[in-house]
C-alpha cells in the first residue's frame, strides 16, 4: 500500500489515491486531487513544403518516434512544476520515473513537500529502508505549511512503512570491519547506532583486512530487534601448520599411531572393567545367599545380618561400576579406533614429523567453526 498526497499550486488539500478511470476525463483539469498542470494548446502555423521533401521528412519522423528517447530533465522547471509531474507520473503508475522527477524537485531547493513526495515514491517502489529516513526527515520539518496540513496522512504513510522494516544490532566485530546488509554496505564497526533493515531473512557480511569474512542469514523481526554477535577469525589462525621434530617413521609400525595406540589402550580397559563387574555380579549372587542362608530377615537385622547386608550392595556397586565403566571406555575406544580424523594439510603431512593445524569452516547454523587436529 502507497499513499498518493496531491497539491494545487496553493499547496491544496490532500486526497486519496485513486486509479485513473474513463470518468477522470469529465473532471476539471484543477481540482484538489490533480495538480497536472496543462499548458492550452496553440494552434501551429501552416508550413508548405516541396513535394520533395515530403517523404524523408515522414520516414526521418518515423526513426524519431520509434527510437527510444529519455526524457532529459528541464533546467528551467520549477520546483511546483516538477511536483507536478512527479505526480502524474504517479497517477500513471510510473512511480521508478516520478522518484526520479521528485529528487529533482527536492535539490532545487531541499524542500520538505519535495522530500515527502520521494519518500511516498520510495514506499511504492517497497524501498522502505529509504521512505522511512525521508519521511522522518520532512515531517521533522514542522515549520512547511504542507507538511503541517497533510501530517495526519503522512504520519499513516510512515506507520505503513514501518510495518515492514526492523532493527538489527551488532555487537563485537574490530573496529574499521565493513558491514554489508543483503550485499550493500551498511557502514562499519563499531556503528554509531543499530541497522533499520527489512524485515525476514536477511544476508549479514562482515569484512576486515587480515580477518576471514563472516557472512550467515539472519531472521529480523518485524518491528522488532534482531540482535547478533560479530565474531572475526584472524586469517593467520586458517591451516597455518606447525612442526616438532619426533621419531622417524622406522620406528613405527605402519598404521600403528598414537592414536590408535591410545584406542587399543582404552579398550583393554573396557575389557578389564567388564571382567571386574562381570566378578563381582557373581559376587553379589555368593553374598545374597550367604545373607539368606544365615537366616537373615528384612525386620531387624542383628550385626551379622548387617554386615552380610553390607558386603552383598559394596558388590552391587562394584559391578554398576565396572560394567557402566566397561561401556564407557568401549565407546571412546572405538571411537579413537574407527572413527575417520580429518586428514592433515599436504604441507605438513612429512616423513618424522609431528604436525597439527587450525581451519576455519562455515557450520551449519551460521557463523564460523574452528577445527583443530594433527597428524604423527
Amino acid at each position: 500500500m502507497s499513499m498518493l498526497i496531491h497539491t494545487d499550486r496553493a499547496g491544496g488539500i490532500p486526497g486519496a489515491e485513486r486509479p485513473p478511470s474513463a470518468s477522470s476525463a469529465n473532471r476539471p483539469a484543477r481540482t484538489a486531487c490533480e495538480a497536472i498542470v496543462r499548458a492550452k494548446a496553440r494552434r501551429p502555423a501552416v508550413l508548405r513544403w516541396p513535394a520533395v521533401l515530403v517523404f524523408p521528412a515522414l520516414l526521418l519522423a518515423s526513426a524519431l518516434a520509434a527510437s527510444p528517447v529519455a526524457a532529459a530533465p528541464d533546467p528551467a522547471a520549477s520546483e511546483d512544476e516538477l511536483i507536478d509531474r512527479g505526480i502524474a507520473l504517479r497517477e500513471a503508475r510510473n512511480d521508478a520515473a516520478a522518484l526520479d522527477t521528485f529528487r529533482q524537485a527536492y535539490n532545487l531547493k531541499q524542500g520538505a513537500h519535495a522530500l515527502a513526495q520521494v519518500a511516498l515514491a520510495e514506499q511504492a517502489l517497497g524501498r522502505w529502508v529509504d521512505a522511512e529516513a525521508d519521511l522522518t526527515k520532512a515531517l521533522s520539518r514542522a515549520d512547511d505549511a504542507w507538511i503541517q496540513r497533510n501530517q495526519v496522512l503522512l504520519r499513516q504513510a510512515l506507520v505503513e512503512i514501518q510495518g515492514h522494516l526492523g532493527t538489527l544490532e551488532l555487537t563485537g566485530g574490530v573496529p574499521g570491519a565493513q558491514v554489508l546488509v543483503n550485499g550493500v554496505s551498511a557502514g562499519t564497526l563499531p556503528l554509531a547506532k543499530p541497522l533499520r533493515v527489512n524485515a525476514g531473512k536477511a544476508t549479514l557480511e562482515v569484512r576486515a583486512a587480515n580477518y576471514l569474512p563472516s557472512a550467515h542469514t539472519v531472521t529480523v523481526p518485524r518491528q522488532g530487534t534482531a540482535h547478533e554477535t560479530v565474531a572475526l577469525v584472524p586469517a593467520a589462525l586458517a591451516a597455518t601448520p606447525s612442526t616438532s621434530v619426533g621419531r622417524g617413521d622406522t620406528d613405527e609400525k605402519p598404521g600403528w599411531r598414537p592414536r590408535t595406540k591410545v584406542g587399543l589402550a582404552v579398550g583393554a580397559a573396557a575389557v578389564v572393567s567388564a571382567a571386574v563387574g562381570t566378578t563381582f555380579l557373581f559376587v553379589r549372587e555368593s553374598r545374597a545367599n550367604d545373607f539368606n542362608e544365615a537366616g537373615c530377615g528384612t525386620a531387624a537385622l542383628t550385626s551379622r545380618c548387617s554386615s552380610l547386608r553390607d558386603d552383598e550392595k559394596s558388590a552391587v556397586t562394584w559391578a554398576v561400576t565396572g560394567l557402566v565403566g566397561a561401556a564407557v571406555l568401549g565407546g571412546v575406544s572405538a571411537y579413537l579406533l574407527w572413527w575417520p580424523s580429518p586428514p592433515a594439510p599436504a604441507s605438513v603431512a612429512q616423513r618424522g614429523t609431528f604436525s597439527s593445524f587450525l581451519r576455519c569452516t562455515p557450520a551449519p547454523g551460521g557463523g564460523m567453526s574452528l577445527t583443530c587436529g594433527g597428524r604423527f
